[in-house]
C-alpha cells in the first residue's frame, strides 16, 4: 500500500491521532512550560529563548489549524472533524482574533516584508497564555466528540485531569531540570520556580483562574 493511501487509510488516521496530533499538543505544552519558568529562562541564551518561542508557535499554529480545519478527508491536511462525531464543529469562528494569529503566523520563521522587529508585534507571554488557554480547551471539546473507532487510540493526557484537592482541571508535562514539582496557573502570571535537584513535573491549571 502506497503512503498516499495509507494516510487516509483507518491505519492512518489511527498514527495521525494517536502519535502525530499528540506530539503536537505535547511540543506545545513542554514549550509553553519551559517559557513560563521565568527564573529557569534566566539561564537560558537568547538563541534558546527563541528556539522555544518559535517551537510554541509552531505547534500551536498546527493544532489551531488541526481543530478549526473544515476541508474534506480526501484532501492532505488532517482536520479534528475528520476523527470525530458528526455534531461536531469546526472552532473557525471561535478561535484566536485575526490580530493574535496574526503574530502568532508572524513569529514563525520564514522570509517575509511584512515581518517586525517590534516588540509589540511578537508573541507575548500573555498571548502564548490565550493561544495555551483556547487549544486546550479545543482539546476538551474534542475529546467528549472522538469516534469510538479513534477514543482508545487518543492518548489519556490529552485532556486536563481534576488534581487532587482541586475542583479545577490541570496539565501536567515535564519541566527542565531544576525545579520541583509546581502548580501554576496559565495566565498572565508568570508562576515562580522553586529550585531542586531533578527535572520537574510542571502542573498547569487550564482555565487561568
Amino acid at each position: 500500500m502506497s503512503a498516499d493511501k495509507l494516510n487516509h487509510s483507518t491505519e492512518g488516521m489511527i498514527q495521525v491521532i494517536g502519535h502525530h496530533i499528540s506530539y503536537e499538543v505535547r511540543m506545545m505544552r513542554q514549550t509553553y512550560a519551559m517559557l513560563a519558568d521565568g527564573a529557569t529562562c534566566l539561564w537560558y541564551s537568547q538563541t534558546v529563548l527563541n528556539a522555544l518561542i518559535e517551537s510554541f508557535a509552531i505547534h500551536a499554529r498546527s493544532l489551531i489549524e488541526f481543530f478549526s480545519g473544515d476541508h474534506s478527508p480526501s484532501e492532505n491536511t488532517a482536520a479534528a472533524k475528520h476523527f470525530a462525531k458528526s455534531t461536531f464543529t469546526p472552532c473557525s469562528e471561535e478561535g484566536p482574533s485575526r490580530t493574535l494569529l496574526g503574530k502568532l503566523n508572524a513569529q514563525i520563521a520564514h522570509p517575509s516584508y511584512s515581518r517586525s522587529d517590534k516588540p509589540e508585534d511578537k508573541l507575548t507571554a500573555v498571548d502564548r497564555t490565550e493561544l495555551m488557554q483556547f487549544i486546550e480547551k479545543e482539546l476538551k471539546r474534542f475529546s467528549q466528540e472522538i469516534k469510538t473507532t479513534y477514543e482508545k487510540h487518543w492518548p489519556s493526557d490529552m485532556i486536563a485531569k481534576q488534581a487532587s484537592g482541586s475542583d479545577q482541571p490541570v496539565v501536567r508535562v515535564s519541566g527542565p531540570a531544576g525545579a520541583t514539582s509546581q502548580i501554576g496557573i496559565i495566565g498572565p502570571t508568570i508562576p515562580a520556580a522553586p529550585s531542586g535537584p531533578t527535572g520537574p513535573t510542571f502542573t498547569y491549571r487550564t482555565n487561568g483562574s
